[in-house]
């Protein structure tokens, strides 16, 4: 267990980003995704991965580690861009 208020570990907040980015990610391409079905299955996976992301946060707090959720990444709001440009 960390020491009360002690930083997280980078490995835990690289981890925590790739989730966040991730469920940003595949709630977007859902909402442009014109095939209810497969719009469906992005939908849940970003649903998957913010589930991941709001687990790994509530294990960091017990252990002593505060951290809130990130906001994506610049890196992901450009794929995102990339994503509208390309549509």
């Amino acid at each position: 267990m960390a020491a009360p208020g002690s930083l997280p570990d980078k490995k835990y907040t690289d981890s925590l980003q790739t989730e966040v980015d991730a469920g940003f990610l595949y709630g977007h391409i859902a909402a442009a995704e014109e095939v209810p079905a497969i719009a469906r299955m992005f939908r849940e996976l970003g649903e998957i991965e913010q589930e991941h992301a709001t687990k790994m946060q509530a294990k960091l707090q017990r252990d002593g580690i505060a951290v809130a959720l990130p906001p994506p990444s610049w890196w992901t709001r450009v794929l995102d861009r990339i994503r509208k440009v390309l549509s």
